[in-house]
């Protein structure tokens, strides 16, 4: 996946290890597919996590809380335009 490629160390500096078993990679993979799905709110994006085998897959069968995904959106607020703009470079390329 595209995301696997793309240098987020400035995330991993704010993400805090030990509060969420999940790695930034595997929530920025949840988050980005939940916004090309046309869903933005991090509630629907829970509930779908529960009900959509696309979502369950990203997270490895698991479930992830609102706490976690709503987290991790604050902390990606200020880089998603940055993330998306790498993405589209890595699929130029």
């Amino acid at each position: 996946m595209f995301i696997n490629q793309l240098n987020i160390t400035d995330i991993l500096k704010k993400y805090k290890r030990g509060c969420s078993a999940y790695h930034p990679r595997t929530m920025i993979k949840i988050l980005f597919y939940g916004y090309l799905s046309n869903i933005y709110s991090c509630d629907k994006i829970t509930q779908t996590l529960n009900e959509n085998i696309c979502f369950m897959y990203l997270l490895d069968y698991t479930t992830a809380d609102f706490k976690i995904i709503n987290n991790l959106s604050k902390i990606l607020k200020e880089s998603v335009k940055t993330l998306f703009s790498k993405i589209i470079k890595l699929f130029v390329e």
